[in-house]
């Protein structure tokens, strides 16, 4: 009987091993492109601000939400 209860836990064991090893693998394989010979194009423009000069101060600080038309400097 005692050898019985031990080879059902040693195949639990064996098993539990497999299917982790098993979506281990299946997940690597599907959840990421690769490739050898990538190129990224794209187009580069200059952005400016119709005014000239220095900002002094900001009146907002990181993180703070506004709204179209709020003054931060």
């Amino acid at each position: 009987m005692k050898k019985m209860i031990l080879i059902n836990v040693i195949t639990i064991i064996v098993l539990v091993v497999i299917g982790v090893l098993g979506f281990w693998f299946w997940h690597n394989t599907t959840s990421y492109v690769t490739t050898d010979n990538a190129k990224v194009d794209g187009d580069q423009i200059k952005i400016s601000s119709p005014a000239s000069g220095q900002i002094k101060s900001l009146n907002v600080k990181q993180g703070d939400k506004l709204d179209k038309g709020d003054k931060v400097a």
